[in-house]
């Protein structure tokens, strides 16, 4: 059920209704994400992986929590997309 999920957002691409709590956030999450160039599936492991310092809860699950948390989910995005492009440069 998971993967259909992130399939179709994948093949959607990041075409959400911004009205939407949560679809928008993760279309943000998304176009910030994909751009560094990383293969899709790390995208997937990145929105699901447990983080420690929130109780092991995962990206996807904290995207409609609240705005600070979602701010926080942005700039952790921002962050790790920025590093992972400098990585992708590195290795081509």
């Amino acid at each position: 059920m998971l993967f259909k999920r992130f399939d179709r957002l994948f093949r959607i691409g990041t075409a959400f209704p911004l009205g939407s709590t949560g679809f928008s956030s993760i279309g943000h999450l998304l176009q910030i994400l994909l751009a560094s160039g990383v293969n899709p599936w790390v995208v997937v492991y990145w929105l699901t992986a447990p983080i420690k310092e929130r109780e092991n809860q995962r990206p996807i699950d904290l995207v409609d929590q609240d705005e600070q948390t979602r701010n926080l989910l942005l700039n952790m995005a921002r962050e790790d997309a920025a590093r992972w492009h400098m990585v992708w440069q590195h290795n081509e």
